[in-house]
């Protein structure tokens, strides 16, 4: 992935970084037209947004330059327009090895 090879190339060593990923348990999770496996494209305000939900073994694989310093998968339901939905997303705080 581009953005976190970015993030490793410009952390000082032992440098810190915060990212998040969205989750397969996402209501939102299949929803759109299909690009590949777990992505996804929807029309929100007329113009096209790209959703990608990730399974746990698949954004581990992704952060193999760094150290795992914190990981923590959430599940949020909130109201949006008078339906409730659930929102899925993995956070991590990563370590610049």
């Amino acid at each position: 992935m581009i953005a976190l090879s970015e993030f490793h190339r410009v952390l000082k060593d032992d440098g810190l970084c915060y990212v998040n990923f969205l989750s397969e348990n996402c209501d939102s999770c299949g929803e759109g037209k299909e690009i590949s496996d777990s992505e996804y494209v929807t029309i929100q305000n007329n113009e096209e947004v790209l959703y990608v939900h990730y399974k746990d073994t698949e954004i581990e694989s992704l952060l193999s330059k760094f150290e795992i310093i914190y990981k923590e998968k959430h599940i949020v339901k909130r109201n949006q327009n008078t339906k409730y939905i659930s929102s899925g997303f993995y956070e991590y705080i990563l370590k610049k090895k």
